[in-house]
């Protein structure tokens, strides 16, 4: 990998938009990795290298001279956890991969990594909300759900688009994915011509992820190794009305700007 970044596409957007679905048609380009779980380890490379940036003055010059040598410092380990990271999925042209929480510091990360191709997957509050609800109610299931849950879950997904579109960064919404011309957005900023749907939940080797209709983990999805769906299987779940009310309220300025209004 160059120090631009270069061949790497990272996705990303509110946990539970849909950033899986995003992941796993990207994985099905020929000159892309198999499907793999989320690199939630390397966020915190990412992070380090954003917070010592942030916080130079204050606290990363006791430890290195010059925000120069810091930044190639810690380019240096991203570029090496990378490079093996690629190696071990096979050493595909371009290396895709996901995590949901790393989505806020892409703004920062872009001109940092003007090689890299950031994917935003949007997708409506509510349809959000609910499934967040149903993986709190997975998690603590004798914990009543309830305001402060929804207040949470919507300053999170807030957080995740308090930023604009760049010449790296593109926002798609979930709704969208099963539309042609969505998929030839995705392509055409990817630089890909080659998704096959055929080979969605492909892994590297080849295996496929199977559905599954039960898992211990909470955040996982029978909807996992299936087709393309855009409507949400938490449509019919019922939610206080207050509870709806602090997500709207949150969340308004992003549905104006993504037309959810």
């Amino acid at each position: 990998m160059d120090e631009s970044g270069g061949g790497v596409i990272f996705v990303g957007g509110a946990p539970r938009s849909g950033t899986t679905v995003f992941h796993a048609i990207i994985c099905t380009s020929s000159r892309v990795n198999g499907y793999v779980a989320e690199s939630s380890f390397l966020t915190y490379y990412f992070r380090a290298l954003v917070s010592g940036l942030r916080q130079f003055d204050n606290h990363t010059r006791s430890f290195f001279a010059y925000r120069a040598h810091f930044e190639k410092f810690a380019r240096g380990v991203i570029r090496h956890a990378l490079d093996r990271v690629a190696t071990n999925v096979g050493s595909p042209e371009i290396l895709c991969l996901k995590d949901p929480l790393m989505t806020p510091i892409f703004p920062m990360l872009a001109p940092l990594y003007p090689g890299f191709k950031f994917v935003v997957s949007v997708r409506h509050p509510l349809d959000v909300y609910r499934s967040r609800r149903a993986v709190l109610q997975k998690e603590k299931p004798n914990v009543p759900i309830g305001v402060d849950d929804a207040r949470t879950v919507a300053e999170e997904y807030v957080r995740s688009y308090a930023y604009r579109e760049a010449a790296n960064i593109r926002f798609i919404k979930y709704e969208d994915l099963g539309e042609e011309a969505a998929l030839k957005a995705l392509g055409g900023f990817l630089g890909l011509d080659d998704f096959d749907l055929g080979r969605m939940w492909e892994r590297p080797g080849g295996a496929k992820v199977e559905p599954t209709a039960d898992s211990v983990n909470p955040w996982h999805s029978p909807l996992y190794g299936t087709a393309i769906q855009q409507s949400t299987r938490h449509k019919d779940t019922e939610i206080d009305p207050a509870e709806e009310a602090a997500v709207l309220r949150i969340t308004r300025p992003v549905m104006k700007r993504f037309g959810y209004e």
